[in-house]
């Protein structure tokens, strides 16, 4: 996973794109960089706002941000996807261990 952030990374800095964002920010989710991580999805994001797997992508960043320490920036990530079929569950889940207002 190093190398795939640092080839990922380098990619970004040539030619930014959605999809070298998200290799980012996977690499650096799955390497517990968790800021790095948090911004690169939003940065795939901004790029791709209507991606396929955004859903996923919000959940990832909420995760990443709970790890950055950023709570109330998770909060509002998971409130957005509360009511998706698929990661609403888990997001009701960390918006009620968040407290989230």
């Amino acid at each position: 996973m190093k190398g795939m952030l640092e080839n990922a990374q380098l990619s970004a800095e040539n030619n930014d794109s959605a999809n070298a964002q998200k290799l980012i920010g996977t690499a650096a989710l799955s390497l517990k960089q968790n800021q790095v991580a948090a911004d690169a999805f939003e940065a795939y994001l901004a790029l791709n706002p209507e991606a396929a797997d955004k859903a996923q992508t919000i959940y990832q960043l909420g995760t990443a941000l709970m790890g950055a320490g950023n709570n109330s920036k998770a909060c509002s990530y998971f409130k957005q996807i509360k009511s998706d079929a698929k990661w609403g569950e888990a997001a009701t889940y960390y918006i009620t261990t968040l407290k989230c207002n």
